[in-house]
Order: structure tokens, then C-alpha cells, then sequence
């Protein structure tokens, strides 16, 4: 899920849909823009599409809710 976290409406939700369809043993890979103001290198902000901004903690309490 390259850049596609910030894009959903509930990324809880999928992320535990999405469980239901992996392998007991598999691994998700993540990568999201950091969601803090100080980031000056993406347009990110910028962007309508963009409908959730994470911080390290933010993602990770994410994650923890998802399962």
C-alpha cells in the first residue's frame, strides 16, 4: 500500500477487510506522506485526494485499531 493509506474514506475499516483476505504469515507494507506541516518535499496538502494525514503515532494507533 504505496501512498494509498491517506486516500481512503475509513482506513480502519479496509485495513480490517483487507486482514480477512491475507495469509496468516503475510506482511502489509505501508508507506504514507509524514503528516506534519513541516513537510516542504511533496505537495501532498496540496492534494483533494488526500483525505487523512498521518503522524508516527497517528498511523500507528491506526494500525493497533485495524488489528
Amino acid at each position: 500500500m504505496i501512498e494509498v493509506i491517506e486516500h481512503l474514506n475509513d482506513p480502519i475499516e479496509t485495513l480490517k477487510k483487507l486482514s480477512a483476505y491475507l495469509a496468516k504469515d503475510a506482511v502489509v507494507f505501508i508507506s504514507t506522506p509524514l503528516g506534519t506541516k513541516k513537510e516542504t518535499s511533496t505537495n501532498a496538502y496540496e492534494t483533494p485526494s488526500h483525505v487523512h494525514f498521518f503522524t508516527h503515532k497517528s498511523l500507528n494507533l491506526t494500525l493497533s485499531k485495524a488489528g
